[in-house]
């Protein structure tokens, strides 16, 4: 048996890595809008299915929204403003007097920076018993996993290819960007 490094393989198109971008959020202000008027204080808000959605999921939920951009290479390492409407059919808001308000929807700004992961792939020989493999491994950011894609060329030459995701979670937008409890939250009209 044994264990070989590789400097390339004929299957594996050069370059051999894998890029990626991530998006980095700056602080997140949420305004709350109703549909009729606005209630003094900011309370408790729930979705359609009366759960309680926290401003953390609020934050995240809004992160998932922002696209990258059609640019996306032109607007690596600059700050990029964000405004974004989230539209909230059917959620609600009880106040701190228990009064229930219909909510419209989510108004957020925020900043983005985009980042740019590049992820050179490891490539190995292995034999033994008779038989061969050529693997090839790198890790990876995608779609907010982190993980190692691992594909395997056995001797009959068909490739298989592995996402394999960390154990460790990657954090979320709101670890990130988290400031004070109910800082950047309010309500509108």
């Amino acid at each position: 048996m044994s264990l070989e490094d590789a400097g390339a393989f004929d299957w594996l198109p050069i370059p051999t890595c894998v890029f990626g971008y991530t998006k980095n959020f700056g602080h997140v202000d949420l305004r709350l809008m109703f549909e009729l008027e606005a209630p003094e204080t900011v309370g408790a808000v729930h979705d359609v299915t009366g759960a309680t959605v926290s401003q953390d999921q609020i934050v995240q939920m809004v992160s998932n929204l922002v696209p990258l951009p059609d640019d996306v290479d032109d607007k690596i390492g600059k700050l990029i403003p964000v405004s974004l409407r989230m539209n909230c059919p059917g959620w609600t808001m009880k106040d701190d007097l228990g009064k229930i308000w219909q909510l419209d929807h989510i108004m957020a700004r925020t900043t983005l920076q985009i980042d740019r992961t590049v992820s050179s792939f490891d490539l190995h020989r292995y034999s033994g018993g008779g038989k061969s493999y050529n693997f090839a491994s790198c890790d990876v950011k995608i779609a907010g996993l982190h993980g190692q894609i691992v594909m395997v060329q056995n001797d009959d030459e068909e490739v298989g290819i592995w996402l394999i995701p960390d154990k460790t979670p990657v954090p979320s937008v709101t670890e990130r960007t988290r400031s004070e409890a109910k800082d950047g939250i309010s309500t509108d009209g």
